[in-house]
């Protein structure tokens, strides 16, 4: 789902962006997954701190009908590159070609602070609230469609999250349309080139503050903010494009009253 961009005249045949929708679109018809596209097997890159945990983030979950399932979507995972998409309600779908063994190893799930097996699908035990948490081992270079579709969020403080190495971001909160609350304040983006779609139809978002976002490398914007229509004030002050190709429909869906704070004026001038 991740974009992709290259330069000048190539961009426009290479790059992959989300598909623009209008008002009368269902969000959930966007939402359901897409055919993986066989991707090439980078080569193992020598890791920092490999027994460090990192704790991915923490969601809650208000459960009307338990019949529902919890799925998890992996989309990579490989020893020295776990990108995996947390919960989402009734996205069903098979499972990927995917090593779950490995998973298991670097992945652990805790439910109302109990740890679960690692399984793609849960099924709630009855109605009530649930909390889970997630935790892997080794640093995450991919974070594209983590909290994809994830409709039910209303809260998610990444304070800890551990960006050092990720290079791409794409749809990472696509569809997160009841976030009110994100924190990404201690992001570290300097090694991010796709940032497209990224907080695409999150529409309950008033306020966001990105000022400590480096992205001096980020070669592709593109549908950015699209349909963030709740922005009142966003902080993108530290915002840079001397690698930056593609930035069609950025600010698309964002009303005019929203207070952009930007100092490049080639991101800014996308806002009209």
């Amino acid at each position: 789902m991740g974009a992709c961009c290259g330069s000048a005249d190539e961009s426009k045949k290479r790059q992959r962006v989300e598909p623009k929708i209008d008002a009368e679109t269902d969000l959930d018809d966007v939402l359901k997954p897409e055919k993986e596209e066989k991707k090439e097997i980078e080569p193992k890159k020598e890791i920092e701190n490999k027994d460090e945990v990192v704790k991915i983030g923490l969601q809650e979950y208000h459960i009307i009908d338990p019949t529902k399932n919890f799925a998890i979507s992996c989309y990579e995972a490989k020893n020295d590159n776990i990108n995996i998409s947390t919960p989402i309600l009734n996205y069903n779908h098979e499972p990927k070609s995917i090593n779950l063994k490995e998973i298991k190893d670097f992945c652990q799930i805790s439910l109302n602070d109990e740890n679960i097996p690692f399984n793609f699908e849960y099924t709630f035990p009855k109605e009530g609230k649930y909390n889970f948490k997630f935790s892997y081992k080794y640093c995450l270079v991919n974070s594209s469609n983590m909290f994809f579709g994830c409709k039910n969020l209303i809260s998610l403080d990444l304070t800890n999250f551990n960006s050092s190495y990720i290079t791409n971001m794409s749809c990472m909160f696509f569809g997160c349309k009841s976030l009110e609350t994100l924190n990404v304040s201690n992001f570290n983006t300097s090694n991010v080139t796709y940032m497209s779609n990224m907080f695409s139809y999150c529409s309950s978002l008033k306020s966001l503050d990105l000022s400590s976002f480096n992205t001096e490398n980020v070669t592709n914007m593109g549908n950015m903010f699209q349909d963030c229509s709740s922005l009142v004030d966003l902080n993108i002050s530290n915002f840079t494009s001397p690698k930056l190709t593609f930035l069609e429909g950025i600010f698309d869906g964002v009303k005019k009253k929203c207070k952009i704070i930007c100092n490049d004026k080639k991101i800014l001038n996308e806002f009209k």
